[in-house]
């Protein structure tokens, strides 16, 4: 099990993705795809709806080898999808500007089936913000689990 973060993502248009930099953000799912109006999944990619329209939130992510259960703290609101990598890289993008290098393959075992737990604090205090700029603090913060599940 390895955690990496928190790295600051810019996000626009509230959102950030996770996608195979090879594939390109083009099979994203879109916002309204989104079953909790937070996370959507397609395969080879995901998309989270932040609450700030534009600025800088706050990500950390664990891979697993299995489920790692809940982290701790004061989350406001956790989601699960499970989504398939087809390619075995999933890396998260900010919007626009590519891949994040401070953040790792999030798929090491290679392709297949991914259970994806998405922790959230601070969403709603960033939507009444709306935008930041780049050194102002959204108070937007996500922590991303990630671990192989079982094929269907």
């Amino acid at each position: 099990m390895s955690a990496t973060g928190p790295v600051e993502v810019w996000v626009e248009y509230r959102q950030f993705y996770l996608a195979d930099p090879d594939l390109g953000i083009g099979l994203t799912p879109t916002p309204d795809a989104a079953h909790d109006e937070i996370l959507a999944v397609a395969d080879d990619a995901a998309l989270v709806v932040t609450g700030l329209h534009t600025g800088n939130i706050h990500l950390s992510v664990q891979s697993a080898d299995t489920d790692p259960g809940p982290a701790p703290g004061d989350w406001e609101h956790i989601t699960e999808a499970t989504l398939t990598s087809t390619t075995g890289t999933l890396l998260v993008h900010g919007y626009e500007e590519g891949p994040l290098e401070d953040l790792p393959n999030l798929t090491p075992r290679g392709p297949g089936p991914y259970h994806l737990r998405l922790h959230n604090r601070g969403r709603v205090r960033a939507e009444a913000l709306d935008t930041t700029g780049p050194d102002e603090e959204s108070g937007e913060h996500y922590f991303l689990q990630i671990w192989p599940s079982p094929a269907p």
